[in-house]
C-alpha cells in the first residue's frame, strides 16, 4: 500500500509539472526571435539636392530569424530631451514612418523617424506587431537602445521649434498680445552707469568670460578722458568697454584707434537728433575723412548691453554702402553679442522698451535657426518639426534669421547687393566661427559660413540660452 501511494504521488507530481513544462519551451520558441541592439543601423537622411539634414533618420532593424509585420501602429519610438525652462528631463514621442519589412532580407525592418534619432531613444515592439514567420508565433515585446544617434542636447534641438512662455518680452509685432511699451530717452549719469558696468563685469570675471585684469583695464578704458572725448556719453562708453569677451570685442579699437578705413579714431559717438529718420538706431557716416557714428536719442536709456551690440554692429559699417547681406551680416555680429551679454546677466533682457523687444526678437530667430550644421543653432532655414516658422504661432511667418532680418531691410527699401568687408569684419568673422579667412565680403557665401561654422552658440549653449529667454517647447 505504501508503494502505491508513493509511486501515485510521485505521479501525479509529474503531472503536475508537466504543463509548465511545455509552457516553458513555448515560451524560449516565442523568445528565440531577438534583436541584436548592436546591430541596428542608423542612418540620418540628407536631401539629394542641397546634401542638408532632413532632420530625419532612417533605421534598420534584424532580426535573428525572418518576421512578418503584422500590426505596424505597435511598433514606436521614444526619446528624452531636456526642457530649457527649468532643465527637467522630459520624455518625448518619435513618430515612425514607412515602417516595412525589407523584402530583400526578410529577417529586417526598417522605418523612419520624424526627426534626428536620439542615442538615448528606445525602439519599443508591442506583442502583436510581429510574427515569427518560422512557427507563425508572436515574438513578444522588445525594447532595444540603438548603438547610434544623437546625444540629448543634439535631440533637444532636433526638437525645435522653441516658443515662448512669456510673450511679454517679444515685440508686438512678433507677438501681437504683447503689451506696448516705449522707449528709454532718460541720460544717465555717470553715478547711475558706473555701478551696473562694475558689477556687469565683475559677473564676467566670476563666470570666466574675462579675467580681473581684463576688467581693470576695461575700467580704466571707460574712466580714460581721451575715450570720453569720443564717447562723452556714460551709457555709450559703458556700452562700448563692455563688449569685452565677446566677439564684437574689434570694435572698441575699431572706434578708438585707427583700426577702421580711414586710419583715424571716430570723432564722436554719441546720442544726437541728427540722425536721419530712415535709421531705426544709428548711423556711421564719414566727415571730413573721418567716421562717426550717432544714435537716436530716444535709446539715451536703453541697458548698455543693449547698446553693446549696436555698437558692433555700426562698426561693421565703413563705407557708407550697405546692403541687404551687409546689414544680415552687422545683425548677425549684433545678436550674438546680445547672447554673450545675456549668458553673463540675462536681467536686461526684461526692460519693458522697444529696442530691447527687438533684440529679444532676433535672439529667438536665431535659435530656431540653422541650415548648414544642423540642429546646431545658425543663421538660415531649420527643419523644424512644426513648421511654423522662427515665431511659433506669430503673425510674421519668418522662416529663419536671414529672412527675419532680410525682410526688415527690404521694407525699408534696402537693396540686395554685395559690399566690400574690411578688417572689423575679419576680426569678428574670426570670433565667431574660428576660422580666418582673407578679405571677406558682405555676401551670402559669408552668412552661409556665418550658419555652418558658428562657435558661440553651442549644442548646450543653445538649449541654456533658450532657457534664458523662457522659450521651450510646451508653452501654453
Amino acid at each position: 500500500m505504501l508503494k502505491f501511494l508513493m509511486g501515485r504521488s510521485a505521479a501525479t507530481k509529474a503531472a503536475t509539472h508537466m504543463p509548465p513544462l511545455v509552457e516553458q519551451l513555448e515560451r524560449r520558441q516565442l523568445l528565440s526571435v531577438t534583436i541584436n541592439p548592436a546591430k541596428i543601423k542608423v542612418r540620418n537622411i540628407t536631401d539629394e539636392t542641397t546634401g542638408f539634414s532632413t532632420n530625419q533618420s532612417q533605421l534598420t532593424v534584424p532580426f535573428t530569424e525572418e518576421i512578418q509585420i503584422v500590426d505596424a501602429s505597435k511598433i514606436r519610438m521614444i526619446g528624452y530631451v531636456q526642457n530649457p525652462v527649468g532643465g527637467a528631463q522630459r520624455k518625448v514621442v518619435v513618430k515612425l514612418s514607412e515602417i516595412e519589412r525589407i523584402e530583400e532580407a526578410p529577417n529586417h525592418i526598417r522605418f523612419k523617424t520624424d526627426r534626428l534619432s536620439p542615442r538615448s531613444g528606445r525602439v519599443i515592439i508591442d506583442p502583436g506587431a510581429i510574427r515569427a514567420v518560422g512557427n507563425n508565433q508572436d515574438i513578444g515585446a522588445h525594447n532595444v537602445q540603438p548603438p547610434k544617434g544623437q546625444n540629448k542636447e543634439r535631440f533637444t534641438l532636433a526638437t525645435r521649434a522653441f516658443r515662448a512662455t512669456d510673450v511679454s518680452i517679444y515685440s508686438q509685432a512678433v507677438h501681437p498680445s504683447s503689451p506696448p511699451v516705449g522707449n528709454l530717452t532718460s541720460n544717465l549719469t555717470y553715478n547711475q552707469v558706473t555701478p551696473l558696468l562694475d558689477s556687469f563685469l565683475q559677473k564676467k570675471v566670476a563666470n570666466g568670460t574675462i579675467t580681473a585684469a581684463q576688467k581693470n583695464a576695461a575700467m580704466a578704458q571707460y574712466n580714460d578722458a581721451n575715450v570720453q572725448l569720443i564717447f562723452p556719453n556714460h551709457n555709450l562708453r559703458a556700452a562700448l568697454v563692455s563688449l569685452v569677451g565677446t566677439v564684437g570685442e574689434p570694435a572698441i579699437n575699431v572706434y578708438l584707434t585707427d583700426q577702421n578705413i580711414t586710419g583715424r579714431p571716430f570723432t564722436v559717438v554719441d546720442f544726437s537728433a541728427e540722425v536721419s529718420p530712415s535709421a531705426v538706431v544709428a548711423e556711421t557716416k564719414a566727415k571730413d575723412g573721418r567716421l562717426r557714428t550717432l544714435f537716436k536719442t530716444q535709446y539715451r536709456g536703453e541697458p548698455f548691453q543693449v547698446l553693446s551690440g549696436y555698437l558692433a554692429h555700426e562698426a561693421l559699417h565703413q563705407d557708407q554702402n550697405a546692403g541687404q547681406n551687409e546689414e544680415i551680416i552687422a545683425n548677425i555680429v549684433e545678436t550674438y553679442v546680445y547672447v554673450q551679454q545675456a549668458m553673463a546677466f540675462r536681467g536686461f533682457i526684461f526692460t519693458p522698451s522697444n529696442l530691447t523687444r527687438m533684440g529679444n526678437d532676433k535672439v529667438y530667430a536665431m535659435l530656431n535657426s540653422g541650415t548648414r550644421s544642423f540642429p546646431r543653432v545658425g543663421i538660415t532655414n531649420a527643419v523644424l518639426l512644426n513648421n511654423s516658422g522662427v515665431f511659433y504661432q506669430s503673425p510674421t511667418n519668418d522662416s529663419s534669421f536671414e529672412a527675419h532680418i532680410r525682410r526688415l531691410y527690404q521694407e525699408r527699401g534696402f537693396g540686395s547687393f554685395d559690399t566690400p568687408g574690411n578688417p572689423a569684419l575679419a576680426a569678428m568673422y574670426t570670433k565667431i566661427t574660428g576660422k580666418t579667412r582673407n578679405n571677406p565680403a558682405f555676401n551670402q557665401s559669408l552668412i552661409n559660413d556665418f550658419d555652418a561654422n558658428q562657435t558661440v552658440i553651442g549644442d548646450r549653449d543653445a538649449i541654456r540660452v533658450a532657457g534664458l529667454f523662457g522659450l521651450t517647447f510646451w508653452a501654453a
